[in-house]
This record gives structure tokens, C-alpha cells and sequence, in this order.
């Protein structure tokens, strides 16, 4: 019995040893310049890199499905070293779980667009995106940035608009990183903007939901490079009450509480016929208000504010988020100062009205849509 039993598990051991493992078989095809490769046994797809006569391909869309398949991995090195591709459309990859490890390394990439949503959560590996030349990033869904994926990209600004994870030095190197806004929960891990800014500052905008910092976290980057932190009255309470946050800078006080900056807005306000000008700022939550001043040009006068407001000096205050003001509905408008005799006329027999004014010496119509037109027909700024 027992020389039974020793030679029965001799031969599972010789059977263990000598026969192949189950290996998946994979098929392989192409579809708008891109190759995957996808598998019965193992029921999803991944991505491959360029098809071989698409390599001069300069953008990129994935789908959530190939052949039926969902797609759910950008396989290692890719798209590494592809000297054309520019943009990156992800849109529409909601089984996407991973972009692994150089996945996009070293191409001329302008413009990523992860999902809208994706279905498990997506990890992007290490040096996934190493020197690309990426500018703005939108995180749009769940995603796990793993140790770095961004290293020495030419990230200048990243929206947090979706829960994600950052773990240590996601965002290495990048130099030229200059604003992180949050608008969504974010779980920060110690060094996440670790060697970020090389020298200079990155700011921190806080709008919606306080990002948190792990518990172990001692700090987020490197001292000195986080310049200011702005935060949402409705947050500032909580902010405050956070040890973490209150840690991560070595001179806390000498960050900035802000509420929402107007005169970050100010330069996307397009005036015409005059200039805008902030006669004060708020000094705190509880006096959160700017007066706005419209001065107008010579020979023109203040008419209305975009919003229908006819109040010159006007006192707005924003909704309690960063940069809230609605720049569009701030712009002053102004019409031609009259200089002698006023009539009202009427413009192809319309009810819209027309104004003809004797302006420094000629005669000048005003049109419904804000143009002033001379004798000549020609347009007077």
C-alpha cells in the first residue's frame, strides 16, 4: 500500500513537470490603423501599437469593443517611439482597466482624452506617457495613477473632474506644471506632486469636494514648489480643520485662502469701446464681493452690463467656487456719445431701431447689434 501511494504521487509529480501549461490562443487584426490582438479563452482584447502600414498615423481612436471583444488593456510600449501620433481619443473605452508601462513613451502626443467612465477603474503604469508633450490633462473617470506615468510630460494644467487615486511622483519632472484644480474627490498619496515643478511653483485650486491625503502622507511635493492654494468659502472651514492639509507646506500661513479670483477671470472679459476696471477685492469669505467699473472711451458712454445691469460702479459676488464669475455676463457694454441732434430710425422696415447721431462733425448710426456706421458705410471703432 504504501509503495502504491509513493508511486502514484512520483507520477503526478513527472506529469506536473512535463506537461504544458494552458496557453490562450491569440488572433490578431487590425481596424482604422491600430492592431489588437484578442482571444476566445480569454474573452477581451487588447491594444498592440499601429497597424504596420499606419505608422505614420497621427491620431488614434479607441473603442470600448473590437470583433465583440471588450477592449481592456493597452498593451507595454505600444505606441513607444510612434513619431506622428498626436491625439489620443479614449472617449469611448469604458472596458479599458490598463495603459501599461510606456504605453505612449516617447511620441509628440498633444492631446488625450481618457473616458467618460469606465466600468472597473483604469490604472496608468508607469511611464506611460513619458516625455510627451501633453499640455492639458482631464481626469474624466476613475483612474489609479501608478508611480510616475506622467514623467517629464509637458503637462502645464491638470482637472481633477472625476475620483481618481495619485500615488508617489505621478506627475515626476514636469516641468512646466503649473495649475492642479480639483473638482472632485481625489485620494492623494505622500510625494504625489513630488519634484513636480523643478525649481518653480504649481498652484492648487480647490473648488468642490476637499481632496484627501493619506494618513501616512508627511508631505505632497517637495518644499517650496506649491505656491497658492485656493479654496471655496464653502470649503474654507474644513480646510482649516485639516492637519494634513495644514502640513503639507512648510509656512502654511503664507498660503493663500482665496475664494473665487475675478482677476483671473478678468483677462477672458473681451471689451470694446472702453476698458474694465476692479475698484476692490474681498478681504474674506464673509466679504466676498468685487466693484466692477466700466469706463468707456472717449466719445462713447456706458450703456449696459451683458446681463441687462445698468448699475456704474457694480458690486457682484461669485457662487462659492473658484473662478466662478460668468466672465460673459461682466462685459460692459457702450454706445457713441451724441454730440448734437438724436433721431430715431427704423432698419429695413423693422421694429428693430437705429440711432443717428452727429458725432465730432459727421453723422453716425448706431445699429441694433452695437455697430457705428458712418456716411461711408465704414464701421467707427
Amino acid at each position: 500500500m504504501k509503495k502504491f501511494t509513493f508511486f502514484a504521487v512520483l507520477t503526478a509529480l513527472c506529469l506536473s513537470v512535463f506537461t504544458p501549461a494552458f496557453a490562450a490562443v491569440m488572433y490578431e487584426a487590425t481596424k482604422d490603423g491600430v492592431k489588437y490582438e484578442y482571444s476566445s479563452d480569454l474573452g477581451f482584447a487588447r491594444v498592440l501599437g499601429l497597424a504596420d502600414d499606419a505608422k505614420n498615423q497621427s491620431s488614434i481612436v479607441i473603442p470600448d469593443k473590437f470583433i465583440g471583444y471588450p477592449v481592456e488593456e493597452i498593451k507595454q510600449a505600444a505606441f513607444s517611439g510612434a513619431t506622428n501620433l498626436k491625439k489620443v481619443d479614449l472617449s469611448g473605452a469604458t472596458n479599458l482597466k490598463v495603459i501599461s508601462t510606456m504605453a505612449f513613451a516617447n511620441t509628440p502626443l498633444e492631446e488625450l482624452i481618457l473616458p467618460n467612465s469606465v466600468k472597473q477603474g483604469l490604472a496608468i503604469q508607469p511611464k506611460a506617457f513619458y516625455l510627451t508633450k501633453i499640455k492639458k490633462l482631464d481626469i474624466t473617470c476613475e483612474v489609479n495613477l501608478i508611480n510616475a506615468p506622467f514623467e517629464q510630460c509637458g503637462l502645464e494644467e491638470v482637472n481633477f473632474l472625476h475620483y481618481c487615486v495619485v500615488q508617489a511622483d505621478a506627475f515626476f519632472n514636469c516641468s512646466n506644471l503649473r495649475t492642479l484644480n480639483f473638482s472632485a474627490n481625489v485620494y492623494l498619496y505622500n510625494n504625489a506632486f513630488n519634484a513636480v515643478a523643478m525649481g518653480s511653483k504649481f498652484d492648487i485650486n480647490i473648488s468642490e469636494v476637499l481632496p484627501l491625503i493619506d494618513e501616512s502622507a508627511t508631505q505632497l511635493c517637495n518644499p517650496g514648489n506649491l505656491g497658492k492654494v485656493r479654496v471655496a468659502c464653502d470649503l474654507m472651514d474644513a480646510y482649516k480643520a485639516d492637519a494634513k492639509w495644514m502640513a503639507v507646506s512648510a509656512n502654511p500661513t503664507d498660503m493663500l485662502y482665496v475664494f473665487a479670483s475675478l482677476a483671473e477671470a478678468l483677462p477672458e472679459i473681451k471689451v470694446q469701446n472702453g476698458s474694465l476696471k476692479i475698484l476692490s477685492e474681498p478681504t474674506s469669505c464673509e466679504k466676498n464681493t468685487y466693484t466692477l467699473f466700466a469706463v468707456a472711451a472717449e466719445g462713447f458712454e456706458f450703456k449696459q452690463w451683458a446681463d441687462g445691469t445698468t448699475e456704474n460702479p457694480r458690486t457682484v459676488e461669485p457662487v462659492c467656487a473658484v473662478c466662478s464669475y460668468d466672465a460673459d455676463m461682466l462685459t460692459p457694454q457702450f454706445e457713441a456719445k451724441a454730440n448734437g441732434i438724436e433721431e430715431i430710425i427704423s432698419e429695413n422696415g423693422t421694429s428693430d431701431k437705429a440711432r443717428k447721431f452727429m458725432h465730432n462733425g459727421q453723422i453716425v448710426i448706431v445699429m441694433p447689434d452695437g455697430r457705428a456706421i458712418n456716411a461711408l458705410g465704414q464701421e467707427v471703432k
